[in-house]
């Protein structure tokens, strides 16, 4: 969750919402988050099962669960989302961020966070720019570094 002067915004693991709520009024508005890329099958998947049924595990869904939720400016709120799967003691999976416009009503396209998968990065978010701690580690070589992207709203 975030909150300024007037507004809190928030995300839940159990839910494909994000909520606003308005502190002075006491009202509460939501967008569905239309998180496409990773949930379910493919279609091309799909075509394929009656023919391969060994694809079944395609079918999977993956759980996503929020590691930040975000006010953008001009009406605008972001999340970041991992897709946890469990591996050598440790959650592992890819990130990504999804643009919602509150006035619009709709979803911007989804990106991958180009973040390792194997170690979780940790995120902050300021304004329009999203920060991460990011660490990398292969065999004895690792290696922390801090990634700024600055998210572009002006489609959505």
């Amino acid at each position: 969750m975030e909150r300024d002067e007037s507004t809190v915004v928030g995300v839940f693991e159990a839910s494909n919402m994000m909520y606003r709520w308005h502190l002075a009024s006491k009202q509460i508005d939501s967008v569905a988050l239309e998180i496409s890329t990773r949930r379910g099958a493919r279609p091309e998947v799909m075509l394929e099962l009656p023919r391969d049924p060994s694809k079944a595990p395609a079918f999977a869904v993956i759980w996503s669960f929020p590691m930040l939720v975000g006010m953008l400016s001009g009406e605008r709120s972001a999340v970041i989302t991992c897709d946890p799967t469990f591996a050598k003691g440790t959650f592992t999976g890819p990130a990504h961020v999804l643009v919602v416009g509150w006035r619009s009503r709709r979803n911007c396209r989804e990106v991958q966070l180009l973040v390792s998968a194997e170690i979780p990065a940790r995120y902050a978010m300021r304004g329009d720019t999203l920060t991460a701690l990011v660490q990398h580690a292969e065999g004895e070589t690792a290696g922390t570094w801090i990634v700024r992207w600055v998210i572009g709203t002006a489609r959505c």
